[in-house]
């Protein structure tokens, strides 16, 4: 739940998102934080569809394949606080996006092993796994024979469903990134290495 608040403020640090959660046109006037300027808000009626979907498209784009441009606008600001000696707002912005670019980067890994379909996986001893769709669906020890990749039959799923698929997701990456570790059959992934943001959104 913490992450999940850290990367809503990230948000609303990053984008003009709405903060308000009425429907469009249930206020006579605009809420605060559109009335300061800092959020594009349906809320009076005023803001049309059209308006506001380039805010949508913003954050879908941030969330596919172009995360700088939500992690960017985070970065200047935390430079700006730092070069104001505002350091308290520069560390509760460097907690944001610290949230947000772990928040990116599971679900870019989780895109991964969903785009591989079937993963078999294996480290210096012998022992493995094997993946489907992202899930782990079996696994062995030294000495024991490999399963067999099984046959993909379920869906992409743009992120996982449950939290529990979120961390088990995670704890895979984490086991492919050893240094002992190889995938040895898969149909699309070839790196056991996870993907990185670009240079431009390091911070």
């Amino acid at each position: 739940r913490k992450r999940a608040q850290l990367i809503v403020a990230a948000l609303w640090d990053a984008t003009p998102v709405r903060r308000c959660t009425g429907p469009p046109g249930k206020r006579r006037a605009l809420c605060a934080p559109a009335q300061l300027g800092r959020a594009m808000c349906p809320c009076d009626g005023s803001l049309s569809a059209d308006d506001y979907r380039p805010v949508v498209d913003l954050i879908t784009a941030g969330f596919s394949d172009k995360p700088e441009l939500l992690l960017t606008p985070l970065a200047e600001r935390i430079t700006d606080c730092v070069a104001q000696l505002r350091y308290e707002d520069a560390a509760r912005l460097r907690d944001r996006y610290d949230g947000l670019r772990a928040s990116l980067i599971d679900r870019m890994r989780w895109q991964a092993l969903q785009a591989a379909g079937s993963v078999t996986a294996e480290i210096a001893d012998g022992s493995g796994f094997c993946l489907l769709a992202g899930r782990l669906v079996g696994s062995w020890g030294p000495g024991e024979l490999p399963l067999r990749p099984a046959v993909r039959t379920t869906a992409f799923e743009q992120v996982p469903t449950t939290a529990e698929a979120a961390a088990e997701a995670r704890l895979i990456w984490r086991w492919l990134d050893r240094d002992d570790a190889a995938i040895v059959d898969s149909i699309a992934l070839t790196t056991a290495r996870p993907p990185e943001l670009s240079e431009a959104v390091r911070f």
